[in-house]
C-alpha cells in the first residue's frame, strides 16, 4: 500500500512540475509576441475614456419617470423662469408677546424670542426661521427689519 502511494506521490509531483514547465513557456511566446506588435507600432497604449453620469432632475413627466415609483409626481421640479428679484416678506405670526424694562432700556418678546435694541436673533414662526433685528423699542410697538423691510408691531395686551 505504501509503494502505491509513493507512486501515486511522485506521479503528481511530476505533473505539476510540467504543468509549470508548460505555463512559462506560453508566457515566454505570449511576452515576445507582445513586445514585437508593441515595437512595430511604436504607439502609445490608448486609454478607453470612462463617461461621466449625468443625472437631470425631470420638469415633466415627458423627461424621465422614477423608476421605482412610476406614478409618481413629487419629484418633478417646476423650470425656473428667469433671473427674479428675490422679494422679503414679514411673516404675519410675528407678536409682540411683552415689552419691559426702564424708559432708556427697553426689551421686548417677540415670539418668545429676547430683543434689545440693534438685537438680530432668528425667530421661529410657523414658516419656518426668520432673521429678526430691533431697530426700535416704544412703550407700545416694536420696530424691526426682516430682510431688509421695516415693519412696525403693536403689542396688544390680553385684559
Amino acid at each position: 500500500m505504501k509503494n502505491t502511494f509513493r507512486k501515486l506521490g511522485g506521479a503528481a509531483i511530476i505533473g505539476l512540475v510540467m504543468i509549470t514547465l508548460a505555463s512559462r513557456a506560453e508566457e515566454t511566446k505570449a511576452g515576445a509576441t507582445n513586445k514585437t506588435a508593441a515595437a512595430s507600432t511604436n504607439a502609445a497604449p490608448v486609454e478607453a475614456a470612462i463617461p461621466r453620469s449625468v443625472f437631470v432632475i425631470p420638469t415633466s413627466l415627458a423627461e424621465g419617470r422614477d423608476p421605482f415609483f412610476p406614478h409618481r409626481t413629487g419629484f418633478i421640479v417646476a423650470a425656473a423662469t428667469g433671473p427674479g428679484k428675490p422679494t422679503a416678506t414679514i411673516p404675519g405670526d410675528l407678536v409682540v408677546k411683552g415689552i419691559s424694562g426702564t424708559a432708556d432700556r427697553r426689551f421686548c418678546l417677540i415670539n418668545d424670542v429676547n430683543f434689545g435694541v440693534g438685537d438680530e436673533l432668528d425667530v421661529k414662526t410657523n414658516s419656518g426661521k426668520v432673521r429678526v433685528l430691533c431697530l426700535a423699542i416704544h412703550e407700545d410697538t416694536v420696530t424691526i427689519s426682516v430682510g431688509g423691510v421695516r415693519q412696525e408691531l403693536k403689542f396688544r395686551t390680553r385684559f
